[in-house]
Order: structure tokens, then C-alpha cells, then sequence
């Protein structure tokens, strides 16, 4: 089975100093995933320089991972260091590390103080102050990048925040984002936070052809099939009496999966709000309105267990006939054919997991109907 040679490194950042380090490939043991799914992505690595380099590194600095790409740094994520460990072995200074990318250190930051949009905010400028003070910013800084968030078709109206001081940020941007006004947030490669919407369901592809015959870039193609995690039919119901709505009195209408897949699957899932979630919105949708995106949002979501394909690719980008290379980043659009599973789709690229050992790097593909994501 072939692989690809070991050619992923990292670059270590001092946050305090804002000197680099960069490791060998030969010597590196690295997992890292990023998706697009999860709000942080995690990695883990074992590390060797030499004694005389004077690596000064440790718990909370930067770490960049990349490869070359046709002579040149293609940086394939970014994140810091966590639980750190540093042995000293014969004329070699050891670094063990695992880390999450730098949107996980809002999992655990507060806001520390409260803030009311009560005439409404855009999630792009709000999620920006949920950046303010994070590693997210201080990396950017570093780089010299302007711009904490990219907008991939976020939703463009006002919404209705308060927050405690006591609220994690990542809890909350999650909510507001992903609940509420149906996006997803997440990392990209250079450090940049994401908010992707609906708009982009259908963004251009790369225009090119992942195969599960005759493909130099194919190791191997498996396609998921879990209708275990499937909603059948989806409910939403809001309890409250907040903002002008009678309390429990609306009816709430059953939305069925089309998907003919799943019509021998009885899964259904009820999922209640508050009043003050559903005015949310600050007036931009109706009630009703509302309810029926949840409901057919949470289906959809549910959708990508019908047929997930995941590829284990032969390099961390892909090689053309001509000897073009692309290479693969999440959000991107690409065309998969399986002979043996009867596809022939545009599908995104939702996730990218890099296994490397000294002696090889294995990359794992991860991809989803597009209009599965939200």
C-alpha cells in the first residue's frame, strides 16, 4: 500500500519572544485533524532537536503545521500547545505536546462581563468581540493579518444578545452561531475563524475528480452508511411566555427526511426553545418561519451518516495527469466517483486527519454532502 513520505512540520512560535522554531520531518511523530464540523480541532506530537539549537518553547505557545508545496509553505493548521512534556535523550532535547487548534481556548475564556445587543448584532461583528483578547487575535497579530473573521455566507441579520460574565465564549458563539442563526464556526488552516453559511452550499469546486478505480490519489475510498444517528422526522416547540407569545399554545408541525434512504428508519427527535431563542431573530423571521428552518436544519445535519465518504489519500494534496497539484483544504468542493458504491457527486470536504510517523505520513479525507452541513 503506498504512502506518502514524512513531510509534515511544525513551527513553533514563543509567545513572549515571537521566535521561531522549526522541526525536521524525519523526526516527527504528529496527529492533527482539523473539521469544520467541530468547533476545535486537536493534535498531538513528538518532536526532536538538537541540543545546541536552544529551543525555548513550552505549555501555551504556537505550533504551525505545513508542508512544502511545490517549493513553497502550505500551512495545513495552527494551534498551541497544551499538556507539555521536554526529555533530554543523549544529544536530542525531546518535546511531547497535544494541543487543540486556537479556537479551543474559548471553550474555557469567559466573557467577563456582560453584554446586551438588545437592538440587535451581526454574528460576524459578534463573534469578532467573542475574539477579543484570544490567541486567535494574538496569532494574527504575530503574522501580521488583518481581519479576525471570514464570512463564507453568514447570516446577515441582527440578532438579540446578552451574555453573563461568567459565559464561556466558545459556548455561547456556538449557540448563537449554529442554533440560532444556522452557521458554523470553525478555524481555518492560517489562523482565521470562519463563519459559513448556506450561501456556500453550492460554492464552485476545485474542478477536480477523486476515483475509487485507476486514481494515483486513492488508496482506498469507504463510504459510511449510519442510519443510527438519522432523524426521521423532526419537531420544534418553544416554552415561555417571553416576548408576546402565548405560552405552549402554538402547534408544532412533524417534518419528515425525504430522503427515500430512510423511509424504513422511525427516529424522530423533538427539540424545544425558549421564547427569548426564538425572538432571537430580532424580527427577521416569523415564528412559524422559524420553527421550520430548525426542524429542517436538524434533519439535514443528520443526513451526513447516510453517505459519508472518507478517503485515505496517497499524498496531502492532489496530483493531476498532467502533474498540476491542488491541495486539499476544508469548505472545497470536489467531484467523487465510486464505481463500486455507485456515486458520481460533488461533495465537500469537511475534514482533513494527518498521521505522521518518522517513517510515513498517512492522510484521511473526509467528505459530506454539501448541503448536509447546516
Amino acid at each position: 500500500m503506498m504512502k506518502g513520505p514524512p513531510i509534515l512540520q511544525c513551527n513553533f512560535i514563543n509567545r513572549r519572544t515571537g521566535r521561531n522554531y522549526t522541526s525536521q520531518p524525519k523526526a516527527t511523530s504528529i496527529n492533527f485533524s482539523t473539521d469544520m464540523r467541530q468547533f476545535t480541532g486537536a493534535f498531538d506530537l513528538e518532536v526532536a532537536f538538537r541540543l545546541d539549537e536552544r529551543v525555548e518553547i513550552s505549555s501555551h505557545d504556537f505550533v504551525e503545521f505545513f508542508f512544502d508545496f511545490g517549493g513553497e509553505k502550505f500551512q495545513a493548521g495552527v494551534g498551541y500547545l497544551e499538556d507539555f512534556v521536554e526529555s533530554v535523550a543523549g544529544d536530542r532535547v525531546i518535546i511531547q505536546a497535544n494541543g487543540r487548534d486556537l479556537l479551543g481556548q474559548l471553550i474555557s475564556v469567559p466573557f467577563a462581563e456582560q453584554l446586551h445587543y438588545n437592538a440587535g448584532v451581526n454574528i460576524e461583528v459578534f463573534a469578532a468581540r467573542a475574539l477579543q483578547n484570544s490567541y486567535v487575535q494574538d496569532y494574527l497579530k504575530i503574522k501580521g493579518m488583518k481581519g479576525l473573521v471570514m464570512n463564507q455566507g453568514a447570516f446577515g441579520g441582527p440578532l438579540l444578545v446578552n451574555t453573563t460574565a461568567d459565559q464561556n465564549r466558545g459556548a455561547v458563539l456556538q449557540e448563537y452561531a449554529e442554533e440560532i442563526a444556522m452557521n458554523l464556526v470553525y478555524l481555518t488552516r492560517r489562523g482565521r475563524v470562519a463563519i459559513y453559511g448556506r450561501e456556500f452550499v453550492s460554492k464552485p469546486g476545485v474542478g477536480k475528480t477523486l476515483h475509487d478505480i485507476g486514481d494515483r490519489n486513492v488508496i482506498e475510498l469507504v463510504q459510511r452508511r449510519n442510519f443510527s444517528k438519522v432523524i426521521s422526522e423532526c419537531r420544534v416547540m418553544y416554552s415561555g411566555g417571553e416576548g408576546n407569545l402565548d405560552l405552549n399554545k402554538m402547534s408544532s408541525p412533524i417534518f419528515k427526511n425525504t430522503e427515500p434512504a430512510v423511509a424504513h428508519v422511525y427516529q424522530p427527535i423533538y427539540k424545544v426553545f425558549s421564547a427569548n431563542d426564538l425572538i432571537s431573530l430580532s424580527g427577521q423571521y416569523n415564528v412559524q418561519d422559524r420553527l421550520a428552518a430548525v426542524a429542517k436544519s436538524t434533519i439535514r445535519k443528520s443526513n451526513q451518516n447516510l453517505s459519508s465518504i472518507v478517503i485515505k489519500a496517497a499524498f496531502p494534496y492532489h496530483v493531476g495527469a498532467d502533474g498540476s497539484m491542488t491541495a486539499y483544504e476544508v469548505c472545497q468542493n470536489w467531484r467523487i466517483k465510486s464505481d463500486v458504491h455507485k456515486i458520481n457527486q460533488d461533495m465537500k470536504l469537511a475534514g482533513i486527519n494527518y498521521r505522521q510517523t518518522p517513517e510515513v505520513l498517512e492522510t484521511q479525507l473526509m467528505f459530506v454532502g454539501p448541503d448536509t452541513l447546516i
